[in-house]
């Protein structure tokens, strides 16, 4: 016989045991926990953005040293500056290490 969910004397056994917690439901009322639940923005606390802690994540470029490349007007160079000039800084800095090794020679 299919079941009625209407009605509570139903014969089939399933439907009576869902009938019943149903009713134990109702009266204990809905609870659930407040961990379940979703914070409110206004109620959670700020966290500030993780800082990076190496220069590559920063986006300064430094050379062996560790020392920060340097632009035209003594400020630290930023990592796209850089990107732009690699060639021209690098080929620099080839030439400087070949005349020192002359000159200590």
């Amino acid at each position: 016989m299919p079941c009625d969910r209407s009605a509570p004397n139903c014969d089939d056994d399933a439907c009576r045991v869902f009938h019943h917690k149903l009713a134990a439901w109702r009266q204990r009322g809905l609870s659930v926990a407040p961990s379940a639940t979703p914070s409110r923005s206004s109620n959670r606390k700020f966290v500030p953005p993780a800082t990076p802690n190496n220069s590559y994540e920063r986006g300064i470029p430094r050379d062996s040293r560790g020392m920060p490349y340097l632009d035209e007007n003594g400020g630290v160079m930023g990592q796209r500056e850089f990107n732009s000039k690699q060639r021209q800084i690098e080929e620099t800095a080839l030439a400087r290490r070949y005349h020192q090794r002359e000159s200590v020679i």
